[in-house]
């Protein structure tokens, strides 16, 4: 198997798992970080490689941060836990940072 499907099944797992236990904001994130990895397979018309694949959930990771910013800005105390939630769970798939 490669990058590109381990990454997807792995995904695809946690939605599943997201599903089950009715996690709302996890089968939400994770819907989002498959389809934004899938549409970077079909711009490519190839399969992504882990670099690829970790600068797209970086990306994500920041437009979820940017969410979180707003949200705290606007002082609504629903969508920022929602929005913190939602960041914590991108995070989880990106590579552990060096220090």
């Amino acid at each position: 198997m490669s990058v590109y499907e381990t990454t997807l099944h792995e995904l695809q797992n946690d939605l599943t798992r997201a599903m089950k236990t009715s996690n709302t904001e996890g089968k939400s994130v994770v819907r989002q970080l498959m389809t934004s990895i899938k549409n970077g397979a079909i711009a490519k018309k190839r399969d992504l490689d882990q670099l690829e694949i970790t600068e797209i959930i970086v990306r994500e990771a920041k437009q979820y941060g940017e969410a979180f910013d707003a949200a705290v800005k606007s002082q609504r105390k629903d969508l920022i836990e929602k929005t913190r939630t939602e960041l914590a769970i991108v995070e989880s798939y990106l590579p552990a940072r060096l220090s």
